[in-house]
């Protein structure tokens, strides 16, 4: 991965985690702030800690990983032509989690990583006519970040489709198990 490819894909991550820094910081700067932002995240004796009970963890843990239905769409122009991505997210509780998520078409996906989806953002730029000190229009462009994907929410899948999705897998996989 090049220098630059890889200070913007750390600049989007760092946004992500509401990282403050300067636009024009360095590779090895911006790596350091969030190497520290995630120790932070990760301390065990961090004062934003509280001690929580095992049943209340569980409970967390099993609504980060709910599986949810769901259309995404690439609103990224750069990304028009991908059939999907790989979203990768995580804490203290699930751990890492690393799921493909294919594009335009209903999938399920943990709501961990539909948080990720729904607050991730892209910048654009936009044309503007502004007066230059000189009196004269001129067009500038001036970044703009909007959302990265478009995320339709689909009702969960009845016991029947269910039933059908199972014997079609069975069928292509070529059993009969799970058929009666």
């Amino acid at each position: 991965m090049s220098d630059e490819l890889e200070l913007e894909t750390l600049k989007t991550l760092a946004r992500e985690m509401d990282i403050d820094f300067h636009p024009s910081i360095g590779l090895d700067n911006l790596k350091a702030r969030i190497a520290e932002a995630d120790n932070e995240l990760n301390d065990p004796t961090s004062e934003a800690d509280v001690v929580i009970e095992p049943q209340t963890i569980a409970q967390m843990k099993d609504e980060a990983l709910k599986l949810r239905r769901v259309t995404i769409t690439s609103m990224d122009p750069s990304k028009r032509e991908y059939e999907g991505e790989i979203f990768q997210c995580g804490n203290k509780l699930t751990g890492t989690i690393k799921k493909y998520v294919h594009f335009n078409v209903p999938w399920h996906i943990p709501e961990i990583i539909y948080n990720q989806i729904k607050n991730a953002k892209y910048q654009t730029f936009i044309k503007k006519k502004v007066m230059s000190s000189s009196g004269q229009m001129q067009e500038m462009k001036e970044g703009k970040l909007v959302p990265a994907f478009a995320v339709q929410d689909m009702p969960d899948l009845t016991e029947s489709e269910i039933t059908k999705l199972s014997q079609r897998q069975a069928m292509a996989a070529g059993t009969t198990q799970g058929l009666s």
